[in-house]
């Protein structure tokens, strides 16, 4: 008699939970995982059928789109179009977060015509990222509202209303991921 297996995957698996304190590095420093139920229920919804094992699939193919449904559904918070691939951005996004894992370290932007965010997230924290980096922005400017722009760039650039279209770059590291989101008002 031949042995046979069962692989059970459940479509009910949902994401494992976060550790009590993680964060992400970014060139402004450590940004801390908050555990704030109101953002954490939008976040939940794009990633509740991924337990961390989706995160380095497809060459990060799913947690790309799980990052551009995420930031849309935070723009549709303001009331925001949502934004759109742009393959000249992911191009560039995807080269930055390569050259970072090479060098092993966050490389500022040298190159001013697109606007960036570049962040390390240790293991698989990644999945987290654009969740800490919202949760940072919005909770850390008390005007940040429709002109999320005047705040300044960053993560409140790319919720601002001009903003029209986006490229996510990842790249894995021994020990995390390194990632680069650039974002425009022009393709």
């Amino acid at each position: 008699m031949m042995n046979t297996y069962v692989d059970f995957n459940p479509y009910t698996s949902i994401p494992a939970p976060p550790p009590r304190r993680f964060f992400i590095v970014t060139l402004a420093g450590p940004k801390w995982y908050l555990k704030n139920p109101s953002t954490h229920h939008y976040w939940n919804k794009i990633w509740h059928n991924c337990n961390g094992g989706c995160f380095y699939q497809n060459n990060f193919g799913y947690t790309k789109q799980h990052f551009l449904d995420e930031v849309n559904r935070y723009r549709y918070i303001f009331g925001h179009n949502p934004l759109k691939i742009s393959n000249k951005l992911y191009t560039l996004a995807q080269f930055r977060a390569e050259l970072m894992n090479e060098d092993n370290k966050l490389l500022p932007n040298r190159d001013k015509q697109n606007n960036e965010i570049i962040f390390y997230a240790p293991y698989g924290y990644g999945m987290y990222a654009i969740k800490i980096l919202f949760d940072d922005t919005y909770f850390s400017h008390k005007k940040l509202n429709r002109k999320a722009a005047e705040v300044g760039n960053g993560f409140a650039g790319l919720l601002s209303y001009d903003q029209r279209y986006v490229g996510f770059g990842l790249s894995r590291s021994i020990n995390g991921t390194y990632g680069c989101i650039k974002y425009s008002s022009k393709p």
